[in-house]
Order: C-alpha cells, then structure tokens, then sequence
C-alpha cells in the first residue's frame, strides 16, 4: 500500500517568480526540482524505482514509517530478494537523505554486492551511489524514520500536541526504534542478518540498541558509520558550541518552559518551523540567496564549497530539517559539555537517581558493541571532529577500519549530498601524499583495486576466536561457475591473507588461480590483523585473547576453516597451500583433526616449518632469552607481538618506495632475517611487503618458536613443569607426530632460507607418510616463495600443474 505523508507544495511558477529589491545578490533563478516538495516515497518513484512503505510500531507505542526499495530501477520480478540494507538518517533529517542526490551519483570503484541469495556480499567496481544505486547493485534497500521527523509522528495512544509525546531523546530511539525496525526488516526478509549504514545521529542510535542489548548483535553483518556522532567534546561549530550550554538544561529553564508552553510544542525544528518558512521564502529566491544559505549551513557543520553543489539546495531545503524533540538536541549539547564519553540524557541529579540509581547519568559501555564497524570521517566536520572519531574507534573493541576520507574539505554533510561523496567512500581514501595505494588497503580492497570480486566470511572457531576469509570466487579469466574446486591458502608467521594478492596481478598466486578457474579463499589466525575479535574476549582489554601459540592456531584456525569452506561450498575435499607458519599449523591440524586429512586432496608446503632448530636468522640470538623476555612481558602486561600499525605503513609509503635511497635498507632487514636473495626481490614490491608485515600475533606464539629451537624439538608450548602437568598431565610438553598427517604433500624450499633451514626440512620430510614430491630452488629464501621475480615459472606453475582437481573451463 502506498503512504504519501504530507508536504507543502510551490508550484515552479511560485519558486520563479519571488520579487526581490537585492542590490548584491545574482539573481539567476535556481533551476527548479519539484523532487523538492516531494516526501521519500514520491521521489523513489519519480526515479522509476519500486517502492513500498511500512508502519513499525515500537514498544513504547511509537509508529514509524519505514520506506523500502526492494529492487533496481524499472524492475518488476524477484523484488525483495537481495540482502537487505538499512540506511538511518541523523539528527533533523529523514529517509530522503540518502534520496536527494542524482540517482547517478559517482560512487568511485567498490561497493558491496549481493550476487545470489546464498553468497556473502561481493565486492566489485562500480561507479554509482545513493539508495537508487544500492539497489541496482542488488540489494534490497530499508531507509528508516526516526520518531520525531516528519514521517514517524503517530502514536498509538499519544498525540504530537501533547508535550508527552515529545519526551524522548536518541536513547528512546536506540532502545525502541532500533530493535523495532531492525526485528520487522529481517521478520519482513525473512533473513538472519542485515548490512546497517548510520550517518551522525544515526550512529548514536545503533551504538545505543547494540550496548542495550548486545542479543542484537548476531543480526548485524556489519556496520557502516559515517559521521558517527557519540563523544562531541572536540566540536568546532562556532555556534553550536556557543548554544550548547544553553541547549543542554532548555527543558529545565524557567524561562525556556514558558516559551515551550508558549509554542504550545516540545518539538524542535519541524517541517512546520519559522526555518523551513525562511528557506522557502528567501533560501529558494535565486542562487545569490541560496549561496548566502548554504554558508550559513557551513558555519554549523564546516564549509565544503567544492562539493556541495548550490542547484541540490532546493531539493536539500525541501526535504530538511525534518525535525526531532527538543530533548534530542539537548542530548548533543550534554555530550558535547560532557568531555569524552558517550552518556545517556541527563535529568539532572535527583533526576538522574531516579532513572539510573546515580547522580550522574553512567556512560554507554561502547565495549559491547562486538559487530565489525567501518568508521568514516572528514577533516572538516565541525560536528563529529575527527579527534571525536578517533575516541570512538579507541572504545570499540571491533573496528575493521577508520577511514579518514581524502579530502580537507570534507564536513559533516558531505558524506550524504556530495558532489563526490562516493569515491572516499568506497576506495576508502584514508591517506594523501605520494606511495603505492594499496599500502593503506585491507586485503579485500586489494583484491577490488585489481579488478577481481571477493566475498568476506567471519569464521568461528570453537573456542570463540572470529576470523575473517576473504573468498575470491572466479578470476577476470573465469566467470560464475558452479562446483568449481575449491584452494585454501593460510599465510605464515606475523603475516596475513595480503601475502597472497600483493604481488604483481600475473603472478601472485591467489590471482592465478582464479583465473585458472578456482575458487580461491584466503585464511586468518587468531590475532593478526583479520583476526582481532572474538565472541566475549576484546585483544584490547582481555590479556587472556592473548594466549595462545601455533598450538591453538592449528587445533582450532585451521580446522574452523575447513570446515567452513567445505560446508560452504559443498565439496567433498579442498587444496591447501601454506606458507611458513601455515604449513606448520597445517600439520597440527591433522594431527588433533585426523579427520580432516581425507578432506585434503593435496596440501603444497612452502618453506615448511616444523622444528626450527637450525634456523640461520639473527632471530636466534634472541632465543635463549626467551624466559627472560616472558616475564618482563608479563610484569609490563604486553601480550601483543608486534600489530599492525601507522608506523609500517609509514615505512612503507616514505622510506621503502623503490625509487628511494633508504629502500636498500628496507631491503637489507628482509634478508637479515629471511635469508638473502637480490637477484628474485622486487624493489617495487618492497613498500607493500613492509606495509602489510608484520600483522601481529602473541607474544606466547613467539616464545614458542624460541622453544623450539633453544629444545631443538618439534612440541607444544611448554608451560613450565607445573603449567605442563596441568595442562597435559607430564613435566614436559608432549612431542608432536608428524606421522599422523597422512594428506598427500608436496614442499618447496630452498637454500637461502634462513628460518625454514633445509635441514630441518630434510628432518620434516622423513617423517610425512605421503610425500609426494620434494621441490628444491637452490637459491631462494624465505619470502621468494611469494613475491620472487620467478616466483609464477618456479612455484606458482609447479602449484596449477600439480592440482589434483582441474576446473571445467
């Protein structure tokens, strides 16, 4: 059923023929937009779009009315059918924020698109945004009303009239409106989880359901904000600073409860307010007057010239503000007087004890917040500063990025009306200044900058770690197919899924295979930079996330992930290629999951690490401290061995670029440690290698390998004798079988390898029951088995022509 909510309406005669007696002001008339006076619902189908709208009535009795795009331009058939994404305005404005735009606004390289019902998200090139864009992608597009605005004002036993009705703040709507929404979209969808993107107030709301009621949060794939509005005691907007210690106690204020009583309203800024009369009348003259308007905007949420285009203004004016309670806003100005922390409205203290048994209203707990969060903001916002941004990211425990957007000019409101709002957005843009783009990329992104789709898939172990894969599920070279084998490939030591795409595209060997016609996935370990989260552990806070070796990472990693894949594909058995430590943790799979070795059709060892006792890498000097350096870790309570951080990355952009003086040093720590090899390094490759290594692991995953070579055995961590009776029930730790892992092998090493010595891979070898084949290249080292200049001829060749399963191309 249709729902067109009232609007006032002018005529195009109306808005062209406004007298003026302006001296100084050009008088060149806007060019008109009747999408202006229309509400969201009229404007979806002025774009040609389907369109339904919905009432969702809160526990509280609020009704909203929820608007929905189930399908792309001028379609007709399998409406509904695309994984449901649900955009949620910010403070004073409506679902027809994310309308206003062109329906061809550029949106730069990568959006996240939905390819089939039973497929995680893909992500692929595009050049289109807005809610029209998203659901050509795909994706069955949900724009909320928050209560208040100009499309959720009913009730179902209150009337707007009434000041009662008006007694709410953005907390209401994180404990009602979100959950309300949230259950009908999924109800509606019939799906088990949704895709939410949040902008300035938006945020505030989300942030609110998910620490209220951390249930929700399985029904959250992943959260976009933008602009997020939660701390706002870094806020600049000169007069908003100026009102907030007058806007925080305006309920309480003698003077200002006569004015409210006066006005006879509780609601502040309302489609019926003496500004949107002002707009119409003087902001909608001419493009002098609309110029003159649109600075005013600036001053509040900082200027942006180049991107806010003067002849969107009437369509801008014409859909907001839509308005809120003057509750709502009192809120922003609390927490803007209130420092850095996030808290709920404040009812001053008597108040406050009533409501939350405290003086002073508690803090939202931003911890609980688990879901992986995006976090967008710009240089230029004066009302979520990017110091405030920065707090937030520091709070939640799974930030999968904060993206600052490339652009100085970028404000609060360009992230929804920008002339080029989608390209910081989707190539996520986080840095300016010279060095390879894909220094500051995630490995998705990657994947995307070199044309390929990839899939993302969070992974849980049985002990509660989340992983992150990333599927690339055909190549340039192969489209869609179904039953396509299947290549699982898991990075080594302080590494991460990066190693296998950073390379050049025609030899990296996740691109190879592709577009050989393989369905490719990439593999994480608990703690490296795709595997930061966990179902109750925070890496931040809980030092117990922190324990664990590659005796978990193979027990638990590796077998989740096979698991997973092969459950997720249906296929009886998979390829494994491991590098370093992911042969390593491979073997210890097999062994605790001997199961899984009849699920593995071949697995491809480069540089295998079993024992590492005649390891050649300065790295063993550090060995016979390692008890030392546990206690000191200890004492100091680090449990994180080195992450990754801004520092690498700045090695990688300004000293290891390979037309630098300083890239031979960045040259020389990779074969101090790895072995030497000049003529198969690339120095081009050398920024990417330094920005994307090293990706964290434990400190405890660290002092095991100095076991291992100060013991010169291949076993579990040992825990001390009374650690070890404890957990294993012997003074030292048991030794591990290399015999149990009975899938078909074949190992690539070389010479020049420092850290997987080919003595200790003659030794590993003796003990694998189904050797295959040993591949020997004399002067490699450790890192070639990735990124050598012949790595494709000598390696990644010998790799497609030894598959078991060939792909039906």
């Amino acid at each position: 059923m249709w729902q067109f909510s009232p609007r006032a309406h002018f005529s195009k005669k109306q808005l062209q023929t406004v007298q003026t007696d302006d001296k100084f002001i050009n008088h060149t008339a806007l060019p008109y937009n009747n999408e202006g006076t229309m509400n969201s619902v009229q404007i979806i189908v002025n774009r040609g779009y389907p369109v339904a709208s919905y009432s969702v009535t809160t526990a509280d009795g609020y009704i909203l009315e929820l608007h929905r795009i189930p399908g792309g331009k001028g379609q007709t058939s399998g409406l509904g059918t695309g994984k449901p994404v649900w955009l949620q305005h910010g403070l004073l404005c409506s679902s027809a924020d994310w309308l206003i735009t062109p329906s061809d606004q550029s949106l730069g390289k990568t959006v996240k698109v939905d390819s089939s019902l039973n497929r995680s998200p893909i992500y692929k090139r595009s050049s289109l945004i807005t809610a029209f864009i998203l659901a050509d992608l795909g994706y069955d597009v949900w724009l909320g009303n928050a209560r208040g605005n100009i499309y959720s004002r009913k009730h179902k036993t209150l009337s707007q009239a009434q000041n009662s009705y008006w007694n709410f703040s953005w907390d209401e709507m994180g404990k009602f409106d979100i959950p309300a929404v949230l259950n009908f979209i999924l109800s509606k969808t019939n799906r088990e989880n949704l895709i939410y993107i949040g902008h300035s107030m938006g945020c505030s709301m989300f942030f609110v359901a998910m620490a209220t009621y951390p249930e929700l949060q399985s029904k959250i794939e992943l959260m976009v904000a933008l602009a997020p509005a939660t701390s706002l005691a870094h806020m600049t907007s000169p007069a908003l600073r100026v009102a907030a210690p007058f806007i925080k106690h305006i309920e309480h204020i003698p003077f200002a409860q006569f004015l409210l009583r006066l006005f006879k309203t509780r609601a502040f800024l309302s489609q019926e307010s003496y500004l949107n009369y002002f707009q119409r009348k003087v902001c909608l003259k001419n493009i002098g007057w609309a110029g003159l308007c649109r600075n005013l905007l600036f001053f509040m949420v900082g200027d942006d010239t180049r991107n806010i285009d003067v002849e969107m203004l009437s369509v801008i004016d014409g859909n907001s503000p839509a308005g809120t309670s003057v509750r709502t806003v009192a809120q922003f100005a609390m927490n803007l007087n209130s420092g850095s922390t996030f808290i709920p409205y404040d009812f001053g203290l008597l108040g406050n004890y009533l409501r939350y048994g405290k003086f002073r209203p508690p803090p939202y707990d931003l911890n609980k917040v688990k879901v992986p969060v995006y976090l967008f903001y710009g240089d230029n916002d004066r009302l979520t500063a990017p110091q405030d941004v920065k707090w937030l990211a520091s709070k939640l425990p799974n930030v999968k990025e904060l993206i600052r957007v490339d652009d100085k000019n970028y404000n609060h409101i360009s992230f929804l009306w920008g002339l080029a709002n989608a390209s910081p957005l989707y190539e996520k843009g986080i840095h300016s200044g010279r060095g390879d783009e894909e220094i500051y990329m995630t490995t998705a992104q990657i994947i995307v900058n070199r044309g390929y789709p990839v899939e993302l898939h969070y992974i849980e172990t049985t002990d509660g770690y989340i992983l992150e894969a990333q599927r690339i599920p055909y190549g340039i070279n192969s489209g869609p197919a179904p039953n396509k084998p299947v290549v699982f490939l898991q990075h080594g030591l302080l590494s991460s899924s990066a190693d296998w795409v950073i390379g050049h595209t025609d030899s990296a060997l996740g691109y190879l295979l592709a577009d050989a016609g393989y369905d490719v996935w990439l593999g994480a370990v608990r703690g490296n930079t795709y595997g930061r989260n966990h179902t109750t552990l925070s890496p931040d806070n809980d030092s117990s996330f922190w324990d664990f070796s590659f005796d978990q990472i193979g027990k638990y990693d590796v077998p989740a992930n096979l698991r997973y894949i092969l459950s997720h594909t249906n296929q009886p058995s998979l390829s494994y290629v491991g590098h370093s430590q992911g042969t390593l943790t491979f073997y210890i799979a097999m062994e605790t999951n001997p199961d899984l070795n009849e699920k593995v059709n071949m697995m491809f060892a480069l540089a295998p690490i079993t024992t590492v006792a005649h390891m050649r890498s300065p790295l063993r000097l550090i060995a016979p401290y390692a008890d030392d350096l546990e206690i000191i870790a200890s004492l100091l309570g680090i449990d994180e061995f080195l992450p990754s951080s801004d520092f690498f990355d700045l090695m990688g952009q300004e000293e290891c670029q390979a037309n630098t003086t300083t890239v031979l040093v960045c040259e020389s720590i990779l074969f101090l440690i790895c072995g030497p090899d000049v003529a198969e390094l690339d120095p081009a490759l050398i920024s990417l290698i330094v920005s994307h290594t090293p990706a964290g692991t434990s400190v405890q995953n660290m002092l095991h390998y100095a076991q291992e070579y100060n013991y010169a055995y291949y076993a579990h961590y040992d825990f001390g004798r009374l650690g070890n009776q404890n957990n294993y029930g012997q003074d030292t730790p048991p030794l591990y079988n290399a015999a149990k892992v009975t899938a078909p092998m074949i190992t690539f090493w070389g010479d020049n390898d420092w850290l997987a010595d080919p003595v200790d891979v003659a030794w590993a070898e003796s003990q694998f029951p189904n050797l295959k084949e040993s591949v020997h290249i004399a002067h490699f080292n450790h890192l070639d088995f990735l990124w050598a200049i012949h790595v494709k001829e000598l390696v990644n060749d010998v790799i497609l022509f030894n598959m078991p399963i060939k792909p039906q191309i």
